[in-house]
């Protein structure tokens, strides 16, 4: 009778070598779900960054139904979903002088990166 003396099982190496995969795989993983992280509260930000500036134009649009508003620019804080943000406006003349140009751009506070740019357009109403 021949007796082998072969354990069946890992060797230290082996076991080595699958915990440093293990470990570059998880941290692959960890990144790739950090990225999606920031890459959904960055867009959460801009779309509510871009309801500001359409506020802002449909606002100056509701109050000049019968005058167009004054050429300026103008800024102001507004909060959304507990976020602050900061929005500044610039209202120009154009070649219509019944229209005025609205530029309205946004960003939080002590940044300087806009999230959102948004253009439009008053129109003085036909007496």
């Amino acid at each position: 009778m021949k007796s082998t003396s072969r354990r069946k099982g890992f060797t230290l190496i082996e076991v080595l070598i699958a915990l440093a995969i293990l470990a570059i795989a998880l941290t692959a993983a960890m990144r790739a779900a950090s990225v999606a992280t920031d890459s959904a509260n960055e867009t959460k930000l801009r779309t509510l960054a871009t309801w500001i500036a359409q506020n802002r134009i449909a606002e100056i649009n509701a109050l000049s139904v019968t005058n167009l508003p004054g050429v300026g620019e103008s800024n102001g804080r507004q909060t959304m979903a507990n976020i602050e943000f900061e929005w500044k406006q610039k209202i120009s003349n154009t070649p219509n002088t019944a229209f005025r140009k609205i530029d309205v751009q946004v960003l939080r506070p002590g940044n300087e990166q806009w999230l959102a740019n948004l253009s439009g357009f008053v129109v003085k109403a036909a007496p």
